[in-house]
């Protein structure tokens, strides 16, 4: 069966997603994670549709299920968060990520980017929110979307850079002078 077989063949049954999950994904996913427990962020490099999103959070449930690290099954989660970030997330309380499982969910990620078209690993894009949307801009427009009036030092910015559970809860949106970006205002 290839790859994208298998992904077509996922019964999105096998997931149910409440409604409040929707509206507030915070309250879900990831609750019964201890709050050290490690995060990786991806950015997609475009929205994804409602349906990708199901597709790619059972593929993201399989995958945490079956991670391990050194033969030990590891505490696992993972999902998509508004239709553009893919999150995991390992409680390394239980038994914690290594060089090789994180190779794992290198490959695992390479393989949704080519299955979904989509680019995870571009780290130059920052996101944000306006007029209930999320928009990305290059690295090298935010000088340019600040002087314009695009965004502004209280534009609220997705912070992928966080490291845990209780960083993401917290404070994985946050205002852009408080994140990497903030560097860029002009003083």
């Amino acid at each position: 069966m290839t790859s994208s077989a298998k992904i077509r063949s996922i019964r999105v049954s096998q997931r149910p997603i409440p409604n409040s999950a929707i509206h507030n994904p915070k309250s879900f996913y990831f609750c019964p994670m201890h709050p050290q427990s490690r995060v990786w962020i991806f950015q997609s490099n475009r929205p994804l549709s409602d349906a990708e999103v199901v597709e790619i959070d059972a593929l993201l449930d399989r995958f945490a299920k079956a991670w391990t690290a050194h033969d030990l099954a590891l505490k696992a989660s993972g999902s998509v968060y508004h239709n553009r970030f893919v999150v995991l997330v390992v409680d390394e309380t239980q038994a914690p990520a290594s060089g090789c499982s994180i190779d794992k969910s290198v490959h695992f990620l390479q393989g949704l980017e080519q299955q979904y078209r989509i680019t995870l690993f571009d780290r130059l894009h920052l996101a944000y929110r306006s007029e209930g949307s999320i928009h990305t801009l290059h690295r090298s427009d935010i000088a340019a979307a600040l002087a314009d009036g695009r965004i502004s030092a209280d534009t609220v910015v997705f912070h992928n850079l966080v490291a845990t559970k209780a960083e993401f809860d917290q404070s994985w949106e946050r205002p852009l002078r408080d994140s990497w970006a903030g560097a860029l205002i002009p003083a």
